[in-house]
């Protein structure tokens, strides 16, 4: 039992250290755009011409916003089993069938601008995972 929990807080800690390197790439290409179209505006950020908001009124607004909450009334996210399908869900990762552009003989692929990457992933996993006998949707109206 303890070689379990120390396994699945490994991979905790490092499915949260690829979430932050994640999200600081994400503000790196975010401030890039940001510097890049400051640069090439007649109006300052902040201007009603601007369509760059000033950084001042942008850091004032994020924090006159109250802290994240997860916590829904009235609804148990059950945090510790949806990580562990999410861990389950790693082996059929290696599988996926979906390439990245439009191929002959492929119904579906990730670039397309409906249904994108997570989509294709965590339904291809919750159907191999959970294998059920008819897939599809269910008429609603009479």
């Amino acid at each position: 039992m303890l070689v379990f929990l120390v396994s699945q807080s490994r991979v905790k800690v490092k499915f949260m250290k690829s979430f932050f390197v994640w999200c600081h790439q994400i503000l790196r290409r975010l401030h890039f755009a940001y510097v890049s179209l400051w640069q090439v505006q007649e109006f300052s950020p902040g201007h009603f011409q601007s369509p760059l908001p000033d950084e001042k009124d942008v850091l004032e607004y994020i924090q006159s916003k109250r802290p994240y909450s997860s916590d829904v009334p009235g609804v148990k996210m059950n945090r510790e089993h949806q990580f562990n399908v999410l861990s389950e869900y790693r082996e059929f990762y290696e599988h996926l069938p979906f390439p990245e552009q439009k191929t002959e003989g492929k119904r579906y692929y990730y670039s397309n601008s409906f249904f994108g990457y997570s989509d294709a992933i965590f339904l291809y996993s919750f159907l191999r995972k959970n294998q059920p006998k008819r897939a599809g949707l269910a008429r609603t109206l009479g």
